[in-house]
């Protein structure tokens, strides 16, 4: 299903394509187009998808590029407008992933590395301090820790 919230309330669009159904995909807006983007996420069996989708209010379109990061669900995906690209920030291909994706005009490219392997976080551009900040909360069975780390440009 494709919902749009217009400020006051949710209203059902029916677009002629739309992406299929999916759990764990990554969504940002892009305000300088007036699009939103949707990334991955797994279709079934926990099988990541690397599939890149645009939406215009009207309808969906599938972008393909020559070079893609690999697939994977519960990532994270920012749009940067310092710089006017989305950011894919880990996620998880089954185990945990550590890499940096960004795209922009001229499509994927691999920007870098997290500090370390991450699924299930979030990340949000600030800007007022000019930075990506990922907001990472790991469960570990021994240490529980919250961590926040600055991914600079």
């Amino acid at each position: 299903d494709t919902w749009e919230w217009n400020g006051l309330r949710w209203q059902q669009r029916m677009p002629a394509h739309a992406p299929s159904i999916r759990f764990g995909a990554a969504m940002a807006w892009d305000p300088s187009r007036n699009k939103v983007l949707l990334f991955g996420g797994t279709e079934q069996y926990f099988v990541g998808a690397s599939a890149t989708w645009e939406a215009d209010g009207n309808d969906w379109v599938r972008r393909t590029f020559p070079t893609a990061p690999p697939p994977r669900y519960v990532t994270s995906l920012t749009w940067d407008p310092v710089r006017s690209v989305f950011v894919v920030i880990a996620g998880s291909a089954y185990d945990p992933l550590d890499d940096i994706w960004e795209l922009g005009p001229s499509g994927w490219s691999l920007r870098g590395r997290t500090p370390q392997r991450m699924q299930s976080h979030g990340a949000v551009w600030d800007p007022l301090a000019v930075f990506l900040l990922l907001a990472h909360d790991r469960l570990d069975l021994v240490l529980g820790r919250r961590e926040v780390i600055d991914v600079d440009h």
